[in-house]
C-alpha cells in the first residue's frame, strides 16, 4: 500500500479526523495548508450533520397529548 492510498483512505473518514490529518500532512511536507480543502470538508460535513441533528431533535421531541394517552 502506497502513501497515496493511505492518504485517500484517511480522507474518506469523518471530518473530525480528516482535518487534523490534512493539517499534519501539510506541516510534515512543508507545504501550505489546503484551506479550500478544509472548507470543503467542513461544508460537506455540515450537509450531513445538520439534517441528522434536526432528525434526532424531531424524534426525541414528545408531544404532551401523546404522552398522556398511554397512561
Amino acid at each position: 500500500m502506497g502513501r497515496e492510498d493511505a492518504i485517500h483512505r484517511m480522507r474518506c473518514r469523518t471530518p473530525r479526523g480528516v482535518i487534523p490529518a490534512m493539517v499534519f500532512q501539510s506541516i510534515s511536507d512543508d507545504k501550505p495548508i489546503d484551506l479550500i480543502g478544509i472548507l470543503v470538508v467542513l461544508v460537506t460535513g455540515m450537509i450531513c450533520f445538520i439534517p441528522f441533528t434536526l432528525f434526532v431533535r424531531g424524534v426525541t421531541k414528545t408531544r404532551p397529548e401523546e404522552s398522556s394517552e398511554g397512561t
